[in-house]
C-alpha cells in the first residue's frame, strides 16, 4: 500500500504524521499483459480514479527508454483507459522491423521484455498525489 505522509510543526514543536491513503488511483492492469507487436498487438492500460485528477502515463522499455502516453490531462472520478499502439516519443513504433535471416525473415530492433507502464495522479482538490506502475511484457 502507497502512503503519502504529510508534517505539521505544532506551536508547541510537536511534529504530527498524518497519513493519507494514496488509492487515488485504483484496479490498475494491463489488458494484454504479453503482447507480439510484429503482429500488431495493443495493450490496454485500464485504472481506477476516487477522485478528479492530473494524470499522465509513461512507458519505459528494458533500456530505460521513457516516452509519455498521455501528459496532465484532467480525469474525472471513474474508469478509464488508454491504449499503448506501440509508438514511442517520436510518434514511431518501437518495434521497427528489418529483414535478417533469421526462422521468420524478421527481427525487431526493439528489446523484448517488461516494459513498465507508470500513472501519476495529482488531485487539485485534496492534494493527493499517486503513483502507480504495472507491465507489459512484449515478445518478438
Amino acid at each position: 500500500m502507497n502512503l503519502a505522509a504529510k508534517a505539521e510543526i505544532l506551536p508547541e514543536n510537536v511534529i504530527v504524521i498524518k497519513e493519507q491513503d494514496a488509492s487515488l488511483i485504483t484496479d490498475l492492469s494491463t489488458e494484454a499483459y504479453i503482447i507480439v507487436p510484429s503482429y500488431g498487438e495493443i495493450s490496454t492500460v485500464k485504472y481506477t480514479l476516487s477522485e478528479n485528477a492530473a494524470v499522465s502515463i509513461s512507458i519505459s522499455d528494458p533500456n530505460g527508454n521513457n516516452w509519455i502516453l498521455l501528459e496532465n490531462e484532467t480525469q474525472s472520478k471513474g474508469e478509464h483507459s488508454a491504449e499503448w499502439h506501440g509508438i514511442n516519443a517520436d510518434g514511431k513504433l518501437v518495434w521497427p522491423l528489418t529483414k535478417t535471416q533469421n526462422y521468420y525473415g524478421y527481427i525487431s530492433e526493439m528489446p523484448e521484455g517488461d516494459y513498465t507502464v507508470e500513472i501519476s495522479a495529482e488531485s487539485k482538490a485534496s492534494g493527493i498525489t499517486a503513483v502507480k506502475r504495472a507491465n507489459i511484457h512484449v515478445y518478438r
